[in-house]
């Protein structure tokens, strides 16, 4: 008698089995795609622009909000999970209050939400972003183009185009004047250099109390100072030019600079004549000394010192501590050694002059007689 014959597996069994989970699989696939598509294939949510280009805007100024339609056709609710501004300029773009699509509630089948956007460049030229819609279990629709273009220009505007310090004692410190400017303009302002330029530049400075900076931009609407102090080097007017380059309109920007120095040196020459009386011919004097003092209010500067006058080759200048290039303090003083020595009889008028920095002469007089030896004669009879 044969063994009995194990129990063969059902091959039917299994493909019922392989099959129908493949239908399955297959079923909510397609329920998922119907959720997410329409019957041509594509998404059923759509927007009604694919790009927003908000033209020319004017820096710092927003524009009016433009607005895009998502409709839903999925068939199926929608859930919007984010709304994102993406992109290398996306902080100039902005979402409005007119903007209904919220994470907050479902877009249902069939309705519609709107997306309000406005632009505020921060910068002149293209500015470019995206705005990106995630949806809940696939994909939103593609990414919505945003672009538009700053324009504008900074402007300098001063407070004064001119500075004016009055009257300043010299060597007696720094009177100091500041300027307000504002940048009038649309537009970040850049200041690339502050300088002072003219006849009398190096009398004024910019003082480090100024804080308009090369180092930073003056954002549109906003104010900086630039402070300028004045330390007269000389007596009288002074004046000179604040120079602003910048990248504005009607670069560079100017202030006229005006002061004067207060005060003046005063010569004094003591004794302001000299007689040495009578010399012979060929011979010459002792020296005599003559002071020059200072009795100004500033340091005196000894520009020159000569001898003048029609019998001056009959004095000469000698000894005496005075020289061209001496700087006087106030009640200072100095001297100068003088000589006649007479090359012809009679009386030798001369004059010495002293030049001072700011121009002035001031003389002492020199009188003396040239005694010619006496010729005796002896008469025979």
């Amino acid at each position: 008698m044969a063994p009995p014959e194990p129990p063969r597996r059902s091959v039917n069994g299994w493909m019922v089995a392989f099959f129908a989970l493949v239908l399955l699989a297959a079923a909510a696939a397609a329920v998922w795609l119907l959720v997410l598509r329409d019957d041509d294939g594509e998404s059923g949510i759509a927007l009604s622009a694919a790009a927003i280009d908000f033209g020319d805007q004017d820096l710092g100024k927003r524009s009016a909000a433009r607005e895009i339609t998502l409709t839903n056709g999925s068939g199926a609710p929608v859930t919007i999970v984010s709304l994102v501004i993406d992109g290398q300029d996306a902080t100039d773009f902005k979402l409005t209050d007119g903007t209904t699509c919220s994470t907050q509630r479902p877009v249902e089948d069939g309705g519609s939400c709107v997306l309000g956007l406005s632009f505020k460049p921060t910068a002149r030229g293209d500015r470019v972003a995206t705005i990106v819609i995630r949806v809940a279990g696939g994909e939103g629709p593609p990414p919505v183009a945003l672009r538009g273009s700053g324009v504008g220009e900074a402007a300098v505007v001063l407070e004064t185009t001119r500075l004016d310090f009055g009257s300043v004692g010299l060597d007696k410190g720094r009177r100091t004047r500041q300027v307000t400017l504002t940048n009038g303009g649309n537009a970040p302002l850049a200041i690339s250099e502050l300088r002072i330029e003219g006849k009398h530049a190096g009398d004024f400075r910019i003082a480090k109390k100024t804080d308009c900076s090369i180092d930073a931009t003056v954002k549109a609407g906003a104010t900086c100072t630039i402070v300028i102090s004045f330390a007269p080097r000389e007596p009288g007017k002074r004046s000179a030019v604040l120079v602003i380059e910048h990248d504005g309109v009607s670069a560079p920007a100017q202030v006229a600079l005006a002061g004067e120095g207060a005060g003046r040196a005063e010569v004094v020459l003591e004794p302001d004549a000299v007689d040495f009386g009578e010399v012979g011919v060929g011979g010459e004097s002792d020296a005599a000394t003559v002071t020059l003092r200072n009795a100004g209010t500033i340091a005196l500067t000894v520009a020159g010192i000569a001898l003048s006058g029609s019998d001056a080759d009959d004095y000469r200048l000698e000894g005496g501590d005075c020289a061209p290039g001496d700087r006087i303090a106030p009640a200072a003083a100095c001297t100068i050694g003088v000589v006649f020595a007479p090359a012809d009889g009679g009386e030798r008028e001369a004059a010495i002059e002293v030049t001072s920095g700011a121009g002035r002469v001031s003389k002492v007089g020199l009188t003396g007689v040239g005694l010619l030896e006496e010729t005796v004669t002896t008469e025979t009879g």
